[in-house]
């Protein structure tokens, strides 16, 4: 499993704007502020959580983002499905894909399953932890790099 800097930065992005007051929309210059990330990439990011509805937007003077959903309704899986490609392929299916030498096991390879079997239960407790649950962690923005324990 890999997990880019997309998959991070989008996730701290979330947390800073499920951190705040929800009356509140938090701007993409406070995300910037808070999470110390470059313009540009807030922007792209919080424009791909909008298009996939986890965001909305709200224009005016006092604009922002606002999650589109409560944060124990957002799961870490949620955000990775948006922010990254193939995030949770195992080893043998990305061999496959890249149109390399086809792997010369079997499909009862028992590395494989083990791969797979990981898989499972990292996309598991990926779906069963919500931002509110990192934010129970005590999630600070601006904070060290964001941790799911296992």
């Amino acid at each position: 499993m890999l997990v880019t800097t997309q998959g991070e930065y989008g996730l701290r992005c979330l947390l800073a704007i499920a951190s705040s007051d929800p009356e509140q929309p938090v701007s993409i210059t406070d995300i910037i502020e808070l999470e110390q990330l470059p313009r540009a990439y807030v922007e792209q990011l919080v424009f791909r959580l909008r298009r996939a509805g986890l965001v909305l937007s709200l224009r005016g003077t006092k604009g922002g983002y606002r999650l589109a959903r409560s944060p124990e309704e957002i799961s870490v899986k949620d955000v990775l499905d948006v922010l990254e490609n193939n995030w949770s392929t195992v080893f043998c299916e990305r061999h496959e894909n890249r149109k390399l030498l086809p792997c010369p096991h079997n499909s009862s390879c028992p590395v494989s399953s083990l791969w797979t079997e990981v898989r499972d239960m990292v996309v598991a407790k990926l779906e069963s932890t919500s931002l509110s649950d990192l934010l129970a962690k005590g999630f600070q923005p601006g904070g060290p790099a964001v941790q799911v324990g296992m």
